[in-house]
């Protein structure tokens, strides 16, 4: 392992976030100088970036395997075939092209957008036109695809049949149709419709045999050399991003829908069990995290809690919450948020009807014996946002939104729409009427986290989780490429159920070390939630190591909320993703595909979750210098360690020339000290460095500057001045500036700021 001392100057700037923030690196959108043209026979497309070229059409039978290929109802299959003219439209040009019917044409309008470019292929007429198919090819030897939304097997697609239908019994609870290719693009199918997807494939047949077993999704074939996808409507409209992965996520998200700012709130650590005897209960959750010392943002009354265990009611049950109001009282007294567990469900019985009430017509039964709420009709909609707002008057300051993914919806009659494309929208719709209900009683810094979606739910404001994994090593890996594929699919605000859900019959129960490790994961993550069905419900009963560790976890996680703020806004901003897999920043890097539980937390930092019962974690450290934030220790890459890892440690590494925003909240060097649950503190701004030297500029007077490092430096200087060493935190709060030798959570030089009109120059060596 090699150790280098750093000399690096690096710039931090305010903006603001509770008073402060800070500029971060963000990619830009690689849309520039893209173009197309057209082959008149057969009618074939190819878009190219700068000259060359990104992706064509790929030509063939009628059929799957082939662009702009359809089959009809009837079961026969067709294709466009010869191009029958062309006039400019705005931004672009609309192409009118024969198909092998006689009574049939088409139009594919290609457009230049902000972003890209957007294809908009219509049928004349669209009658009787039962699926549509797409087929891509790259000049590209070999490619790695991320994207299509949840995948908790892995990360990288090639060679993969992927189903872009929502459903939690194949793990595809969060699905969206679009990818992005190590080759230098993406593609946005935009559409709603249930589908199928390939990726440079050589097998055929379902992604999943247990969710379609009523509907089979479309057909795809056999073909290593294409791209494919196939949908269930009768036209499509995709859009072509250039540049790099993560260069095409965002551009895909910017165009999909940008994601608005998440209130602070959706960053604080969430508590629930899986079921609940009554208030006790739950006020003992916020005992417990007191009593521990752990911060704790906002505690979760999950499913069951409404009137006789009835979906749909919304209400309190009065026999285990004789006065939810005095508890929700009781728990905002204690600086803690209080959740509410919902569904888009109705408890079918006569009684739990009677409570429901809601308007006839407005709800459809399912196979599953429960009935769904019908979120595409007006008069539904407005029942149950009234409902989600009568418990925001009540005190409720967030919902978790679950079991939107169990029911194949294919063949339920809506209000609106074709069951075909309201499958995969509902659960973005049950979204979006939970925060409209919310907002319209006048909640405006809501926290939600949903465990179904599709491409807008992040554009709804929503957060979602990847749910329900097994409380194990298997489980955890299942989170983190989970977390990673999310990231990589546009669904910047997520996180996983730290320990697991639920252990299944036979299966192992939840282990002090599983769970310990799994808070590290919690700790990175943008959301942090602990609960379910297991142990981890109460974590505190797994020892003292394991407690040590989750409380440590916590604090990091809050530790690290200015930073994960910081890259919020700028998802919110450019559409940037938060946590992502190396690949999607080093796409030319083998090693970085291949090390798919390691996560990028924005750029600057590297997660590697330790994954096993082994102390000894092998970590791939891309292209770059990074500091061990653990150790200190400096390393350049690319190269792979063994890196030690006991308990209290997980490969933690940031890049060695950036200076990330970070609360140091267990430093006191100043009078005030950080109340428990605050995630930051008006007038007091703090740093993480890699360097060796730090321009601040809008900082409050209360700043400080952690220099990550293995051993104590020579000096530190402030604005060219020499500032004392100080033995103790408690000896440096009288002084206006000095520095200690910091241990927790990381090693390093820690120097006390008292910046004259916001700036100061702070250097160690």
């Amino acid at each position: 392992m090699r150790i280098r001392v750093i000399t690096a100057l690096v710039l931090v700037a305010a903006a603001t976030i509770a008073g402060w923030a800070f500029v971060l690196r963000a990619d830009r959108s690689g849309d520039g100088a893209l173009g197309w043209k057209v082959q008149s026979s057969p009618f074939a497309l190819t878009v190219s970036a700068r000259g060359k070229t990104l992706v064509a059409d790929a030509t063939g039978p009628a059929g799957p395997g082939s662009r702009l290929s359809y089959t009809l109802d009837d079961g026969s299959q067709h294709t466009v075939t010869s191009l029958l003219g062309s006039q400019k439209v705005a931004n672009g040009t609309r192409y009118r092209v024969a198909t092998d019917e006689k009574n049939r044409t088409s139009t594919v309008t290609v457009t230049h957008t902000a972003h890209g470019i957007h294809v908009a292929w219509r049928l004349l007429p669209a009658t009787g036109v039962a699926t549509v198919y797409s087929a891509l090819r790259s000049p590209a030897a070999s490619e790695h695809f991320v994207g299509t939304g949840i995948d908790q097997t892995g990360i990288d697609l090639n060679g993969q049949l992927v189903q872009l239908k929502v459903a939690y019994s194949c793990g595809r609870s969060i699905v969206t149709p679009f990818f992005a290719s190590s080759a230098g693009y993406g593609v946005y199918y935009d559409t709603n419709a249930v589908g199928h997807m390939q990726f440079r494939g050589t097998h055929n047949g379902m992604a999943c045999d247990d969710a379609n077993s009523e509907h089979p999704l479309c057909t795809v074939v056999p073909a290593p050399d294409r791209v494919q996808a196939c949908f269930k409507t009768s036209s499509l409209d995709y859009d072509v991003f250039a540049g790099t992965p993560a260069q095409v996520v965002a551009s895909f998200r910017l165009t999909a829908g940008r994601i608005p700012l998440p209130p602070p709130a959706e960053f604080g650590a969430i508590k629930w069990r899986d079921q609940v005897k009554g208030s006790a209960e739950i006020l003992d959750d916020v005992a417990q995290f007191r009593r521990l010392g752990i911060p704790l943002g906002s505690v979760l009354l999950d499913n069951p809690w409404e009137t006789d265990g009835c979906w749909g009611a919304l209400q309190f049950d009065p026999t285990r919450f004789p006065n939810p109001a005095a508890l929700i009282r009781s728990v905002h007294r204690s600086g803690v948020k209080f959740m509410v567990w919902v569904s888009p469900w109705v408890t079918s019985s006569a009684t739990c009807l009677g409570l429901s009430r809601f308007p006839a017509g407005t709800t459809f039964p399912t196979p599953q014996g429960w009935d769904g709420v019908d979120f595409t009709s007006a008069p539904a909609r407005a029942a149950y946002q009234a409902k989600i707002a009568a418990l925001v008057r009540l005190g409720v300051d967030g919902f978790k939104g679950d079991r939107g993914d169990e029911t194949d919806l294919e063949s339920i009659h809506f209000a609106n729409g074709d069951p075909r494309e309201v499958h995969n929208l509902f659960p973005e719709l049950f979204a979006r009427s939970v925060l409209a209900g919310a907002r319209s009683a006048g909640e405006r810094s809501l926290v939600t986290m949903f465990r179904a979606g599709w491409t807008g739910t992040p554009a709804a404001g929503a957060g979602v989780w990847a749910g329900d994994q097994i409380p194990d090593f298997g489980g955890l890996k299942d989170a983190i490429h989970s977390l990673a594929s999310l990231g990589a699919s546009g669904f910047a605000i997520a996180g996983s159920d730290v320990g697991g859900y639920a252990t299944q019959t036979g299966q192992k129960v939840l282990t002090p070390v599983v769970f310990a490790r799994w808070s590290q994961l919690g700790a990175i993550s943008p959301i942090f939630e602990v609960g379910g069905a297991d142990r981890a419900a109460t974590f505190w009963t797994l020892g003292a190591q394991a407690t040590d560790v989750a409380r440590s976890s916590v604090l990091l996680h809050y530790d690290l909320f200015p930073y994960l703020y910081s890259l919020a806004r700028a998802s919110s901003r450019t559409g940037s993703p938060i946590l992502q897999p190396l690949g999607l920043v080093y796409p030319d890097d083998e090693q970085a595909w291949k090390s798919d539980l390691e996560l990028l937390v924005g750029r600057d930092l590297l997660a590697a979750p330790v994954t096993s019962t082994n102390h000894n974690a092998v970590v791939y450290l891309p292209q770059g210098t990074w500091v061990d934030l653990f150790t200190g220790q400096t390393i350049d890459g690319p190269r792979s360690v063994l890196r030690l890892t006991p308990l209290a440690q997980f490969p933690l590494y940031l890049r060695a020339d950036a200076t990330i925003p970070f609360n140091l909240r267990e430093a006191k060097l100043w009078p005030r000290a950080w109340p428990l649950d605050a995630l930051q503190l008006a007038g007091r701004a703090g740093w993480l460095t890699g360097g060796s030297k730090v321009e601040l500029t809008g900082a409050p007077r209360e700043s400080e500057v952690l220099f990550a490092r293995s051993s104590p430096p020579s000096s530190v200087t402030i604005d060219g001045h020499k500032v004392p060493r100080f033995t103790s935190a408690a000896a440096l709060r009288a002084a206006p500036a000095g520095w200690i030798w910091n241990t927790k959570p990381f090693p390093g030089a820690l120097v006390k700021v008292t910046p004259h009109a916001g700036r100061a120059t702070v250097a160690s060596s």
